[in-house]
């Protein structure tokens, strides 16, 4: 540690230019294959972590908050509302229990790096953008906030149900935002990084009616029962490792929840879907066909090769889905 400490002065500076470096390389300024842009990535993520510290550019100071109160509370995270530089924001903080107040910054930052360094150098129109990181937030000046645009439309699942009922509006509605899902997906997976919870509460919607993927890199913590299959169940460990073909699984399931509006495997609890996962058994979904709502014969045979259970290897890669032209499977 005494070694690394010396080198701490240098470590601000050192990461900001890797950053511009992996930035430009997408805004045209650079050229570096895939392969090493996802070793700048991976060694901004190793630097930070080991030295817990952000990119200075990740740094925002000028935030307000418009209420003490949370607007969501969930199992992972906390949602504020704010404002930065007159633009409403997303102050999301991290739940870190069984730490104590001394250490409970430093373990937030600590479990942020390895998901808000590759998401905010991952640029693309329907991937939520990371205004950068905060400590300057009334609640709490020890912990990190990340700071996100905030939303009106709220996600996926609440916007389009407003459409129910409306046949083609609605399904037109629908496969625009399935389409730009896969979009950002097909970059993620081109840049090696795996969404690892991909479902309707994921997908936020911006005020054009777009889809912006939200909250990926999770899986290095946790992610829900229903994204996982048997092909990823690492015995030896005890544990699932998450893929291109959980990430396809769990676009199927998307599908369904947004054209069904409901949880694409009904009432079945996380014990129940574990217990079939250990048996080799995937859950599938059944296709939604709300009359007047009802998923097209192509959408489903799309999305039944995404939910694919005997064979996963044989799911659709997300360029594949990307490329298929879901806009007009209606």
């Amino acid at each position: 540690m005494d070694q690394i400490a010396q080198f701490l002065p240098e470590v601000p500076a050192t990461l900001d230019m890797l950053e511009k470096i992996l930035l430009g390389c997408y805004s045209g300024q650079y050229d570096l294959p895939v392969a090493s842009r996802i070793d700048l990535r991976l060694l901004i993520v190793a630097l930070s972590k080991a030295t817990c510290i952000f990119p200075p550019s990740f740094l925002v100071t000028s935030i307000e908050l418009t209420s003490l109160q949370s607007k969501f509370i969930g199992g992972y995270s906390s949602i504020y509302r704010g404002t930065c530089a007159e633009k409403s924001v997303a102050l999301k903080s991290l739940h870190t229990s069984g730490v104590d107040d001394l250490r409970y910054g430093q373990k937030s930052v600590e479990r942020l790096i390895p998901e808000v360094v590759p998401w905010r150098t991952l640029p693309h129109p329907h991937i939520v953008p990371v205004i950068g990181i905060s400590r300057h937030v009334d609640i709490d000046s020890s912990r990190p906030f990340v700071v996100l645009p905030w939303m009106d439309n709220g996600n996926a699942r609440k916007y389009v149900e407003q459409f129910k009922g409306q046949g083609q509006i609605f399904k037109s509605r629908v496969n625009k935002l399935l389409h730009q899902t896969a979009l950002a997906l097909s970059f993620m997976h081109s840049e090696d990084i795996m969404h690892g919870d991909l479902r309707g509460a994921n997908i936020l919607v911006d005020p054009e009616g777009n889809a912006m993927v939200t909250d990926f890199g999770r899986y290095q913590s946790w992610t829900a029962f229903e994204n996982l299959d048997p092909s990823d169940y690492v015995k030896e460990s005890g544990q699932w490792t998450i893929t291109w073909k959980s990430d396809v699984y769990s676009f199927g399931c998307v599908c369904v929840k947004l054209y069904s509006c409901a949880d694409p495997l009904g009432r079945m609890g996380d014990m129940d879907i574990v217990q079939m996962l250990l048996k080799d058994q995937v859950p599938v979904p059944k296709r939604p066909l709300r009359e007047g709502d009802e998923m097209s014969d192509t959408l489903w045979s799309l999305v039944d090769r995404c939910l694919q259970s005997k064979n996963p290897s044989l799911r659709p890669k997300a360029h594949e889905i990307a490329d298929a032209g879901i806009i007009s499977m209606i």
